[in-house]
This record gives C-alpha cells, sequence and structure tokens, in this order.
C-alpha cells in the first residue's frame, strides 16, 4: 500500500483533500481527469528503419530504439516486444504492459510473424520444399511458410519462432543471402501503411485479439 499526496486529486471518482491518503492496488487514481495510478497500459507499434539498433543503450552510441522514443516525446517506460537485428526493419511492438509482451515473446504461444524477404540468388523448389517441411539449426528446429510468389528471388515468409536471426540462419543453411528482411506483421498486429521511423497506437480490440490467439 502506497500514499499519495493530496492537490486536486480523485480517488476511484471521488475528490479528496486529505494530505495524505492510502493506495491500493485496486483502486483508480487520476489528476485533472487524466488516470495516473495505476500506470495506463501503452501499445505502440513502430516501422524500425535499418541501421537502427534494438537496443536502449548502444555502447557503440549507434541510432537505437531509445532515440525515437525520446524524438517522439514517449514514456521511457515502454520495452519492445522483440528485436530486428541492424540489417533488417519493419514491425517492432512496445507496451508497458508486461504480460502483453510475455504473451508476445513467450515460445509456447507461437506468435506468428510474417516477413517479406530478397535472396542474393534464386530460390530452388527442393531447398524452398526442406524449408517448408523444416530443418534443425544448433538451437532448434525452424519451418518456414511460404506465400505465393511471382519471383524466385523475393518472398512473403512466415514463422512461429523468434530466435536470434532465425530466418537469416535458415537460409544461410542451404547458402543463400537474405539481402533485404523487413518484418510486416506480428499476430493480427500488422505494420500498414505506418511510414519508417515513425510509432502509432495500437487499438484495444487488435491487442485482445492478439492476447486471445
Amino acid at each position: 500500500m502506497t500514499q499519495l499526496m493530496a492537490g486536486g486529486i480523485t480517488v476511484n471518482g471521488t475528490v479528496t483533500t486529505h494530505a495524505q491518503i492510502p493506495i491500493s492496488s485496486k483502486d483508480r487514481v487520476a489528476v485533472d481527469h487524466t488516470v495516473i495510478y495505476p500506470t495506463p497500459r501503452l501499445y505502440v507499434k513502430f516501422n524500425k528503419p535499418t541501421n537502427v539498433i534494438s537496443t536502449f543503450d548502444d555502447p557503440s552510441a549507434r541510432r537505437d530504439l531509445r532515440f525515437y522514443l525520446k524524438k517522439y516525446k514517449l514514456p521511457q517506460t515502454l520495452r519492445p516486444c522483440g528485436r530486428l537485428d541492424r540489417d533488417s526493419s519493419g514491425l517492432l511492438l512496445f507496451s508497458n504492459d508486461g504480460y502483453f509482451i510475455n504473451h508476445v515473446l513467450h515460445p509456447n504461444h507461437a506468435v506468428l510473424k510474417t516477413y517479406a524477404i530478397q535472396l542474393n540468388k534464386p530460390l530452388s523448389p527442393s531447398h524452398q520444399s526442406q524449408l517448408q517441411l523444416g530443418l534443425f539449426l544448433p538451437d532448434g528446429p525452424i519451418s518456414i511458410d511460404f506465400q505465393p510468389s511471382q519471383s524466385k528471388t523475393q518472398f512473403l515468409v512466415t514463422i512461429s519462432v523468434g530466435r536470434n536471426r532465425i530466418l537469416r540462419r535458415a537460409f544461410d543453411y542451404f547458402g543463400y543471402d537474405i539481402v533485404t528482411l523487413h518484418r510486416q506483421s506480428i499476430g493480427t498486429i500488422s505494420l500498414g501503411n505506418l511510414p519508417s521511423g515513425q510509432f502509432e497506437t495500437i487499438p484495444e480490440s487488435q491487442i485482445k485479439n492478439l492476447a486471445l490467439n
């Protein structure tokens, strides 16, 4: 239980004039009709550009995620739901809701992620078939779903695992380099037309749909 200094605040909708009032985890505190306790949950999506490090404090002083949170004056309590390597771009989800972050990241939930990729050379049908059936890398199995494509080097692929650089390592196993990798969706949440380097609030309905899947 915490204590809160009075000063034009309401507790559970009732104005309080007490200098100090005990607050429990079940209470709702607002100042000028803005809820300050419990901390409002926030969910946003971000279109990560390439050459951005998915950390908040890069030791080499390269452009990182904190740069963009500060640029758009977003709460520093937001944390990303996963990562994209420096050479990759596309959808990142941010939240201050630990339950939501854990749901997105936990392997038991197998949240689907879709990427647009371009390879350095045409993918042979036999290698595509093996990637679809699945293979074992040193850190575990991986299988990739391919959507129909008109190109032998450009594909839309979906995976349900989130291990480090897993797509790049899976294609490298057969001798291919991924030239560009752009994440388009995570579960039911898609990047849409969000410009590179910008954030957008995610509707609560989409959060509930993802949490239920």
